[in-house]
């Protein structure tokens, strides 16, 4: 018995140093989360707590004030009177924003990150052009970008068809679309999307929305051609059938009635 004693009196100190150790650390962790407390206070009741800059970048069309405004953001707001994915959702509402980025950066700064929309064409309307999206979305201001690099759509009496035409311009290499200076829309009977490509090399290019992509990939190779034989400029059909005729000055209306003829048989057969 006596040894069991000794045995039990030897484990009673380390048992004391042990809660002795585990009230130190409990200690420790309410001292440090007392802290923590009384950090976020001081910094909710700071300006730090409040938005203090807010950095946008990779926006050309949506100028700073509009995307601000969408968004619901201004400097000076409380830092957390707002969430990211609703702030994102806000801004991607917007024609021309394709994606939104937000990222919030300690102490009290804001990034977004914008991409927008490609312009793939400009609408010409009372002397102006409007850009023309990538979605087939026309913005509501004038062009004020010192070079016009995109095809201009001239004399359009409506917008239907425009959706898929800003598609198809999207899959164009820029060596043709940086050929063409106009697009017209010219419909037939049978065609209600057929189409007029005034070139900047000088040729005519009559084909339609349906297929566009396709068929203007077809273009470089059939002007090398034409320009092997000395043909310089003139029109250029590129539909279910591809051929050339003479210089625009040159085609007589008799002419042309023969090609909507020919073109509409050869869709009647398809």
């Amino acid at each position: 018995m006596s040894g069991q004693k000794v045995i039990v009196d030897d484990r009673i100190p380390r048992y004391k140093e042990q809660r002795r150790q585990k009230a130190n650390r409990q200690f420790i962790l309410l001292a440090i989360l007392f802290f923590m407390v009384i950090l976020v206070i001081i910094y909710m009741q700071s300006p730090l707590s409040r938005l203090g800059e807010i950095v946008i970048e990779h926006n050309r069309l949506a100028d700073r004030e509009r995307l601000l405004n969408q968004a619901g953001l201004t400097e000076g707001m409380s830092y957390f009177d707002f969430r990211i994915g609703e702030v994102e959702e806000k801004l991607e509402v917007l024609p021309e924003i394709k994606k939104a980025t937000v990222k919030r950066e300690f102490p009290n700064r804001l990034y977004i990150a914008v991409e927008e929309h490609d312009v793939v064409a400009f609408w010409s309307e009372n002397g102006e052009l409007f850009p023309v999206l990538s979605n087939g979305h026309i913005l509501d201001k004038t062009w004020e970008g010192e070079r016009v690099t995109n095809p201009i759509l001239t004399d359009w009496p409506h917008q239907e068809g425009l959706v898929e035409l800003s598609r198809e311009l999207t899959k164009l290499s820029p060596v043709v679309t940086g050929q063409i200076s106009e697009i017209v829309l010219t419909p037939t009977l049978s065609d209600p999307y057929r189409l007029t490509l005034y070139m900047v090399d000088g040729f005519e290019v009559r084909t339609s929305i349906r297929r566009f992509s396709e068929q203007m990939g077809w273009y470089p190779h059939i002007r090398e051609e034409l320009e092997e034989s000395a043909q310089h400029e003139g029109i250029i059909y590129l539909l279910d059938g591809t051929w050339a005729e003479r210089p625009v000055g040159e085609v007589t209306d008799e002419t042309e009635e023969q090609t909507e003829g020919v073109e509409d048989e050869e869709e009647h057969r398809h």
